[in-house]
């Protein structure tokens, strides 16, 4: 009988993201999925609690029914690592360890200059500055009257400012930073009814399938199209993505065909109808079944993955 961790740094049981009722429901539906094929699930929760060699010294054990705490040392076969992906859990760098995602992938979302790198073709100019003088410097060679300031490592929508080069010179920092042309999305998604203003577009990837997509939209006043800073999403069907979305999708995903992964891709669509690649996201939240049929095929083919390693 297979064994899956999920792991998050937090240490406590109800910390995050069992503090929101809808995470606790999503991940006793996901237990419900590993349990129905064959396999045991776990929670396991900080840095300390792992020993090594994918074995912890304490959790919380699905039994049917709930999560209940085991004590003393266990082993698991794979772990899915729902950690902060800018911090680095002692599994992430043992060549053994089998885990969801491995430590290159999860690398490459997080740095956004890594992930600008290797896909130029798609990638707006992006320049990172480590002081406030190469701010000054990369505003002055960065095209068009706005521009967009992103913290290196953050999620979420923390600290990025759109504006021009005047509000990114005045605004806080956390260096390094980087500063990207400002992709105006003002048209919207080619071909996608509803969908005819600034927005970003979203497509989950498990093994080079895309799972889910989504645009989503800024509030009104701004242009920060994330949910967690306010925003609207709007699902999306598979079957209305744009072919050119498809084909950045399949070339970003050829990098990573040697790893087993699940992340996901976002772009926005400029003035002219192209893609251009935004970021990466290592960790697509795992939201419950009671969204949505594609949201249960999400959790499936996520325990399909883990169980299949």
């Amino acid at each position: 009988m297979k064994k899956i961790a999920v792991f998050f740094e937090q240490p406590n049981f109800d910390d995050y993201p069992f503090d929101e009722e809808e995470y606790r429901d999503a991940y006793h539906e996901f237990a419900k999925i590993i349990a129905r094929r064959g396999g045991e699930f776990f929670i396991v929760r900080g840095d300390t609690s792992y020993l090594g060699k994918m074995k912890f010294r304490a959790g919380w054990k699905w039994d049917g029914a709930k999560f209940a705490e085991v004590g003393g040392e266990f082993a698991v076969d794979v772990i899915y690592d729902k950690s902060n992906s800018a911090l680095t859990p002692p599994f992430r760098f043992e060549s053994e360890a089998k885990i969801l995602n491995p430590n290159p992938i999860v690398e490459i979302c997080n740095d956004k200059f890594k992930t600008h790198t290797l896909f130029p073709e798609f990638s707006p100019r992006i320049t990172i500055a480590l002081d406030e003088a190469q701010v000054v410097t990369a505003t002055r060679e960065t095209r068009g009257k706005r521009m967009v300031l992103k913290p290196l490592n953050a999620e979420g929508g923390a600290g990025v400012v759109i504006g021009d080069a005047e509000k990114l010179r005045s605004a806080k920092k956390d260096f390094p930073v980087l500063i990207s042309e400002f992709i105006d999305t003002s048209e919207g998604i080619p071909k996608v009814a509803g969908i005819d203003s600034h927005h970003d577009f979203r497509m989950v990837v498990i093994d080079g399938e895309i799972i889910q997509s989504f645009a989503r939209t800024p509030p009104t006043g701004s242009l920060t199209a994330n949910v967690a800073q306010g925003g609207a999403s709007h699902e999306i069907a598979l079957t209305d993505i744009p072919a050119t979305a498809r084909e950045l999708a399949e070339k970003v995903d050829a990098k990573f065909a040697s790893y087993r992964r699940v992340y996901s891709i976002d772009l926005g669509f400029d003035e002219n109808g192209e893609p251009k690649l935004i970021e990466l996201n290592s960790q697509p939240a795992l939201f419950s079944q009671k969204r949505g049929a594609s949201f249960t095929k999400f959790q499936k083919k996520v325990a399909d993955v883990l169980l299949s390693f």
